[in-house]
């Protein structure tokens, strides 16, 4: 099967993906990296955003890693991301989900378990709740649903 690129109009939505994005402002606008993250010795499997719009105001990020991590890095005053909470897990890291209002994080692990923490208002503590025995292995996508109280996973084991 083949496939044939065209040039997109900017006026028309995407097709392929059911969404529509807004265009760059101009032709020769690029994406700019704005901050890199720097720690950790193996692949980041999972990366969520918290906060900023808090009264806080505290802008971070939460994110999982092939070394066992999970770490949640801070926004400090100099405009460079460190390291709050950095948890080490019995297993490598290898999907996150997160949900803001209750500060729940959830972690698969390479051993089919989901860990869920409780992030202290401050971000700089994280309480294990409880694990869940959800797959024969790795743990590759997670979802949490507040409003039924849910945990949707997908495993390597073909199994949500």
């Amino acid at each position: 099967m083949a496939a044939e690129i065209h040039p997109s109009n900017a006026s028309t939505p995407s097709v392929a993906s059911g969404t529509s994005f807004p265009p760059f402002e101009s032709a020769g606008a690029r994406p700019e990296m704005i901050n890199k993250f720097e720690g950790g010795s193996d692949d980041v499997n999972g990366a969520v955003l918290l906060g900023g719009g808090d009264a806080d105001g505290e802008t971070g990020v939460v994110t999982v890693s092939g070394d066992r991590s999970v770490r949640v890095w801070l926004l400090r005053e100099s405009g460079q991301y460190w390291p709050s909470v950095c948890h080490y897990m019995g297993a490598a890291c290898t999907s996150l989900a997160y949900h803001h209002p209750t500060r729940q994080v959830f972690v698969g692990l390479e051993t089919g378990m989901i860990s869920e923490f409780a992030l202290a208002e401050d971000y700089n503590r994280m309480d294990h709740v409880r694990d869940y025995h959800a797959h024969q292995s790795r743990v590759t996508g997670l979802h949490f649903a507040h409003d039924m109280n849910w945990i949707l996973s997908v495993g390597k084991d073909k199994c949500v």
